[in-house]
């Protein structure tokens, strides 16, 4: 597959309903959390977007693997799901990775799901919600890679967690992805510095939202996950 015919994929019809098959490879992915960790301390470019306030290093060496590796566990239920009918059927699985996944950091706080409240009562990821669900139901269907990212990115800069916004983000970015065919996305120790640059929720909270870069950057990382772990089969 080229970068060309990636970026022209759409979503699939029903892809919701799709069953990937899939184990994570969790020692590899705990070996590149500690890549990651090292990087994150010793990196130029990672200590720049502190000094410039996009980032805060302290909130990204607090990620506990073990809660995110258990979160996985679940993450590979959720994959085997086929009956989302609602946006709530989604927004509670994605509320019970976060759970998870932030365990150690949110031991001691019950509100650690604080979506803002909109008109009507219902919360702003509703929307978001509702939209992920329908969007397999009726053609013409959205090119894959700018739907993960555009949905990736809504849940980044409205901050609806207390902490851990990006794994709850990856939750939903990884959803789509493998249930239409593709393998998983993780920072790596190769591209947690053009993440954070591109990613960072002061950016994205200021409107400075690259578009192409980001859908260039995730098809980049898509193809190399191919190469490395192949393409999922869906049941």
């Amino acid at each position: 597959m080229t970068t060309e015919q990636l970026c022209a994929a759409t979503l699939q019809k029903d892809w919701l309903k799709n069953d990937p098959r899939y184990v994570f490879p969790k020692d590899e992915i705990e070996r590149n959390h500690e890549k990651v960790s090292i990087v994150i301390e010793e990196s130029d470019i990672i200590k720049k977007l502190a000094e410039e306030k996009r980032i805060s290093i302290g909130n990204l060496l607090t990620f506990d693997p073990h809660n995110y590796l258990e979160a996985l566990d679940f993450f590979s239920n959720i994959l085997r799901k086929k009956d989302f009918s609602e946006g709530r059927d989604l927004e509670h699985c994605f509320v019970r990775f976060l759970n998870i996944a932030t365990r150690s950091e949110n031991e001691n706080n019950d509100d650690y799901y604080q979506p803002k409240i909109g008109r009507g009562g219902n919360n702003e990821m509703s929307g978001l919600f509702n939209k992920i669900v329908e969007s397999g139901k009726q053609e013409p269907f959205e090119p894959l890679l700018r739907f993960s990212v555009r949905s990736f990115v809504e849940i980044i800069t409205a901050q609806p967690c207390i902490n851990g916004n990006h794994r709850a983000a990856d939750f939903i970015l990884n959803l789509i992805l493998m249930k239409n065919g593709l393998p998983f996305f993780a920072l790596t120790e190769n591209n947690v510095e053009e993440y954070y640059s591109l990613f960072n929720t002061r950016d994205l909270q200021a409107g400075r939202i690259k578009t192409g870069k980001m859908i260039e950057f995730m098809a980049k990382e898509t193809l190399t996950n191919i190469d490395h772990f192949g393409s999922l089969e869906n049941c």
